[in-house]
């Protein structure tokens, strides 16, 4: 099983896959080679242990409430699988934390180590929406502050549209607050405009929530 702590990856960023993580035996998305690149990039903290060992991102739980959150924009199941390419910040799974149920967050080295492979994504995708999944992924892309001053929201920069989510862990009590699970709700709204502002096309029902 690949850690967070493997001496190194299999391959340089330029010479990067789409579909291939830089460790071994893991990859991080799964659609179809032949499919066109998909159109949202979605980043998380690091693989769950689930998702290393069963080879499909966010497996488990945790991904059934994901793609939950995403039938409110009208992502159908195949929509989800189809239209989402799935990375991390870190490539490989970090292992739990000591004493805890949840996965350990990686250090600032192990980021470092691999964000070459992070922007390397970002450049041969170039996808123009990024969904960013738990606080990890958002203070990377858009900076450190509370959950609940960033979910909800829809952000633009560098011309891209940036999504910031909650991570769906059963683990996190932020969810257990109703007016959290609004926020939730009112940005798979905003995916779901951005979604329709940009013509790609979903194949569910969306239910919106304003306000």
């Amino acid at each position: 099983m690949p850690l967070a702590r493997d001496p190194r990856p299999a391959a340089p960023p330029s010479i990067l896959l789409v579909g291939q993580a830089p460790s071994r035996n893991e990859h991080e998305s799964f659609a179809p080679p032949d499919d066109p690149l998909p159109p949202i990039l979605l980043v998380g903290q690091a693989p769950g242990l689930r998702a290393t060992i069963e080879g499909v991102p966010f497996a488990g739980i945790s991904g059934a409430k994901l793609r939950q959150w995403f039938a409110l924009a009208g992502f159908s199941e195949a929509d989800f699988w189809h239209l989402i390419y799935f990375s991390a910040v870190t490539k490989c799974y970090p292992g739990r934390l000591p004493g805890a149920k949840g996965d350990r967050v990686p250090t600032p080295a192990e980021q470092a180590l691999c964000r070459p492979w992070m922007d390397a994504q970002l450049a041969v995708l170039d996808p123009p929406i990024v969904v960013l999944v738990g606080q990890l992924a958002i203070s990377t892309f858009l900076g450190k502050g509370p959950l609940h001053t960033f979910v909800g929201e829809g952000f633009e920069r560098d011309g891209r549209r940036w999504l910031p989510l909650p991570h769906p862990s059963g683990v996190s009590t932020w969810l257990n607050d109703r007016t959290n699970q609004a926020r939730v709700a009112r940005a798979m709204t905003v995916l779901g405009d951005w979604m329709a502002e940009l013509g790609i096309p979903v194949s569910g029902t969306r239910t919106s929530v304003r306000g």
